[in-house]
Order: C-alpha cells, then structure tokens, then sequence
C-alpha cells in the first residue's frame, strides 16, 4: 500500500511515520502541509493519504477534495483540534476519518483499519448506486427506442423489441446503444423511411 504522509513543516520526529514503518506498511511518502498536495498524491500513486497536523486549512480540505473528485482515496486526519466547520468541510471532501487530539501509536492502525473498510464499504455502494442508475437510464432508452419503432412499423411492443434485439445482435452491439442511436437519428428529423432502412425487416 502506497502511503502519502502529510504534516506540517514544524512536526519533529513523526510518531505516525515510525509506527507505520513498525507496523510493516511501505515506508510512507512524507510531504509538507504546504505543498501541492494535489501533485504530490498524483505522483505517488497514493492508496492511503494520511495528514497529521494541528489543524487542516481550507486550502489543504480543498486539495483533498479535488483528489477524490478525480481518484477516490480514503484519507485519515490526526489534528490537534478541529471547529465545527472544518469538520463539515472535512466531510464534504471524502475524509474517511477526523482524529481530534487522539494520537497514540496505539489507536494509529485501528483508526487506518477503520478508515480503509469505511472506504471500501462507501465504494461498494456509490458502484452499485451507479450500475443502478445506467440500469434504469438504459431501460428508459430502450422504452423510448421501442416507442419510436412502434410508431413507425404499427407493430406491437413485443415486435418492436425484438426488431431492436435483432438490430443489436447485427450490429454486434448493446441494446441500449442501438436504442440510443436510433433516439439520436429521430431527433435529427430525418426521414421516416431513412429511419426503417436501418431496422431489421
């Protein structure tokens, strides 16, 4: 697992970066509070971002939420303290988890074990809220495809799916994307009978 350690210019001796070496995780890749934490992550092909700082800014909660806008990566704050808002702002840019004034070598791998299964759980369900929604989109397409055909050949539900089944397997091709294709070709307005030439008699 690729670690990215983010802290602050002052921090002495990291107690996070020692117990992450001791608990056999690849020595982390260790970057200052102020740099461009963005390129950083990019560049270390980050699996885990942990910051440990004595209270993250608006700039460093920007950062981090732009990174998992663009690669979701669970992240881990240790911060000496944290108002009410920069909690939220923590919430809204994906932090896996916020550690106010709790930092033990102890509690370090529990909270990262919990921060990873958290993340992996959320992954889990926006993947499958997001198949849900293709799903349905795609139904809705075909829906719309089929009573397109119907009012061109005055057939039938049933015939008009199974002259778009037969237009995808001839095109070797999705039912959705035919559906789609042929939704596109009608709002062009073309002609009706351009529009039967390129459906299965």
């Amino acid at each position: 697992m690729k670690i990215l350690l983010i802290e602050d210019p002052s921090t002495a001796s990291s107690i996070v970066y020692n117990t992450l070496v001791s608990e056999g995780y690849d020595a982390p890749v260790k970057v200052n509070s102020h740099d461009d934490i963005f390129r950083k992550a990019s560049d270390a092909s980050a699996d885990l971002i942990v910051v440990n700082v004595e209270e993250p800014d608006n700039k460093m909660l920007k950062q981090l939420k732009t990174i998992n806008e663009i690669y979701p990566v669970p992240v881990v704050i240790f911060s000496m303290k944290g108002e009410s808002d920069v909690i939220q702002s923590a919430v809204q840019a994906g932090v896996s988890a916020f550690i106010i004034d709790g930092l033990s070598e102890k509690r370090i791998k529990p909270v990262l074990n919990v921060a990873l299964a958290r993340f992996n759980n959320y992954e889990k369900l926006r993947d499958e809220l997001a198949k849900t929604k293709e799903t349905l989109a795609n139904r809705k397409t075909i829906e719309k495809a089929k009573g397109l055909i119907m009012q061109q050949r005055h057939c039938t539900e049933d015939e008009a799916y199974n002259l778009l089944r037969k237009l995808a397997m001839d095109r070797n091709q999705k039912l959705s994307e035919v559906a789609n294709s042929l939704i596109e070709l009608s709002s062009l307005l073309i002609h009706d009978k351009t529009l039967n030439d390129l459906m299965p008699t």
